[in-house]
């Protein structure tokens, strides 16, 4: 029994999952089942709040290893605060090998600290930038061999190199496999291999575009030629999508560690899991207690008396609107609904792009059924990511070998690092925790200051802030994150902060997981409608109710807002949204949980264009109907037409037009900037 001045956080008995029931669903979708008999321990008061953090941190899948099973079981948890980040990210050095050319040539780069991912560092540290560097001497110096050899490259390699859009290895789980050929990862990653011996073959490729664009062949314009290729080649390592893995990752360790608290009744653990592993390992059996995750997650933390069961996970992992993911994820829902600890992810934006109604029959039909699992309501799904840090450049973040400004139109977005949303949602907890203790109310602190902001200069001359997310949410794009029961991310414009738009369960009502919802605990206390259609329509606000905002000790500026009736509250008590199987219909005739839209310190929701102000609910999906499916509802599950649609998000190794200059915007920043 625990004393009486401990903290202890009571789980919630009613919310808990019959996870020993399967329903019609689970026959007919390949969701798994859980035959390990759930001990009466797990919903006993717990002293301790534990944290686990997934992630790819010492790059495993960029070297091709994958353990999934008994060895997956035996990966031993990490303790981590901020007086160990140190320590903890050398643990995970590791040297990554990045293919740049499409012939496979490739450049290592160590990385063994954090600040090995400075461009000072690396300019140090990789052989390329030696090598450039060494030519730029040579011409400078009048080297007539040099000379030559420029004007060699310019002729056979005038075409800059595509930008590399391949999936990030580590952490987006691959996205165009069938469920079960999820196995044949372990075959694919070994053979990874990559040509590190074409230094000079990179170089030319490299440089010899910057060559061919220079004005004349003078010494001058070849030195000018030589510094392009020289940034050139910085963004090309920095923006590879393995490096903005793992640099991702190991920034997202520093974040948590300066940003959570820890102490006696506060814990955060790591296990290093890339994605690859996690979904490997969630696929290679039907039956969940033999997985090496469930061994690892739900049985060992539960026999250490010294720490006990974890309470919350966070999987640094990028998922998308697939059936096989969706089978991943009702997996995890089972394990984490017998652990009584929620498990929150990210998913990619890209399901912004099609309408809830017009999702392929596939994705509908798997995505509802994993809905209506009463598991469901164990996972935590946000989009979309935040900013981690500004760009490097002479006014951020000043590189001291060369003049380098790492933001540039072509890129755009994608050469900018973004964070998982599950990093923002682990802090957001766990400062409740802190904040809170055993009266912790899931909510009560939704939004985090002091995070970087962007300022560009757009085709006109002009200072632009760009939002400190990925996308910017207008309320129609709000609304899709919403009604398919994810958790939206917001930038408040104006200002240097994120806001989590709520804490909603992918399977309706709030997360579950062990705390009370009895009154005073377990939930933000707030009592907010949710609609979306007066805003737009111009029809009369309805009386709302919210709590007094106290977002987090000591933020003053958040005084601003006036109260959380100022922003979507879809994190409240009462009148909170089901988005669930169950979900009736929602309050479109209210648009008091809306945000002032005229206000200077609310998101930028997008413009107030006419042409943007119809009959919003009627474009809206119907939310009157019931996500639950019954077996002879599902789709026949044709090969074909799944392996067509997973075809879709095969990588993109040649994202850029070889035809390409600086001149050209990056589509998705160009679509960005038009929603502001």
């Amino acid at each position: 029994m625990p004393n009486s001045d401990q903290t202890v956080f009571e789980p919630d008995l009613a919310s808990q999952a019959q996870v020993e029931t399967e329903s019609a669903q689970d026959a007919a979708l390949p969701f798994g089942t859980l035959s390990a008999e759930r001990p009466e321990d797990l919903d006993q008061p717990r002293e301790r709040f534990r944290i686990a953090i997934l992630g790819d941190f010492s790059a495993r899948a960029s070297r091709g290893e994958l353990a999934i099973g008994d060895d997956l079981a035996s990966r031993r948890a990490i303790r981590f605060d901020v007086d160990r980040l140190d320590d903890v990210i050398a643990g995970f050095a590791t040297t990554l090998t990045l293919p740049i050319a499409r012939d496979g040539g490739a450049v290592e780069v160590p990385l063994r600290e954090i600040d090995d991912l400075h461009p000072d560092e690396l300019y140090d540290s990789v052989e390329l930038f030696e090598e450039l560097d060494s030519l730029r001497q040579r011409v400078a110096r009048g080297d007539s061999r040099a000379m030559a050899e420029l004007r060699d490259w310019a002729e056979e390699h005038g075409r800059p190199m595509p930008a590399n859009r391949a999936r990030a290895k580590g952490s987006a789980v691959p996205a165009d496999r069938r469920l079960s050929d999820f196995q044949t990862l372990i075959g694919d990653m070994q053979a990874i291999r990559h040509d590190t011996d074409a230094a000079d073959a990179l170089i030319a490729r490299i440089v010899g575009p910057h060559v061919q664009a220079a004005p004349d062949p003078a010494q001058d314009s070849m030195i000018a030629a030589i510094d392009a290729a020289l940034s050139d080649a910085m963004r090309t390592v920095l923006h590879h999508p393995d490096f903005q893995s793992v640099e991702a990752t190991w920034r997202a360790l520093d974040f948590l560690a300066r940003r959570i608290e820890t102490g006696p009744t506060l814990e955060v653990v790591l296990y290093d899991v890339s994605a690859e592993e996690w979904a490997a390992d969630l696929s290679a059996q039907e039956d969940l207690a033999e997985s090496g995750l469930f061994r690892m997650l739900a049985e060992a933390p539960r026999l250490d008396a010294q720490h006990g069961p974890i309470s919350a996970v966070f999987g640094l992992y990028t998922l998308e609107e697939t059936p096989p993911h969706a089978a991943l994820l009702a997996r995890m829902a089972k394990i984490s609904a017998w652990m009584n600890a929620p498990f929150v992810t990210a998913i990619s934006p890209r399901f912004l792009d099609t309408p809830k109604q017009d999702r392929h029959p596939l994705v509908a039909e798997s995505w509802d059924a994993l809905r209506a699992l009463p598991e469901a309501r164990h996972l935590g799904i946000a989009a979309p990511r935040f900013l981690l840090r500004h760009p490097y450049g002479r006014r951020t973040d000043p590189v001291d070998p060369f003049d380098f400004e790492e933001f540039s139109l072509r890129e755009g977005l994608h050469g900018m690092l973004w964070a998982n949303p599950a990093v923002l949602s682990a802090v957001l907890m766990a400062a409740s925790v802190t904040k809170s203790g055993k009266d912790m109310r899931l909510g009560e602190i939704m939004s985090l200051g002091d995070m970087p902001v962007h300022v560009m200069t757009d085709s006109h001359g002009d200072q632009v802030a760009l939002p400190c997310t990925e996308r910017l949410l207008t309320t129609r794009t709000m609304a899709e994150v919403v009604t398919r029961g994810f958790m939206p991310l917001l930038s408040i414009k104006g200002r240097n902060e994120v806001r989590q738009g709520s804490f909603q369960a992918l399977g309706g009502d709030m997360l579950a997981g062990p705390w009370a919802l009895t009154p005073g605990k377990g939930r933000g206390g707030h009592e907010t409608s949710v609609g979306f259609g007066a805003a737009l329509a111009g029809a009369t606000p309805a009386k709302t109710s919210a709590a007094p905002s106290d977002e987090s000790a000591g933020d003053d500026e958040m005084a601003a807002f006036r109260s959380d009736e100022d922003l979507p509250d879809m994190g409240g008590d009462a009148d909170f949204p089901d988005f669930g199987a169950d979900a009736g219909p929602v309050d479109f005739d209210s648009d008091s949980g809306l945000p002032d839209f005229d206000s200077p310190d609310m998101p930028d929701f997008g413009s107030d264009d006419s042409s943007d102000t119809g009959d919003f609910d009627a474009e809206m999906p119907d939310m009157e109907a019931s996500a639950e499916c019954g077996a002879d509802e599902l789709p026949a599950f044709d090969d074909s037409d799944l392996d067509d649609m997973l075809a879709a998000f095969g990588d993109d190794t040649d994202g850029a037009d070889d035809n390409g200059d600086d001149t050209e915007m990056d589509p998705a920043l160009a679509a960005m900037l038009e929603d502001m």
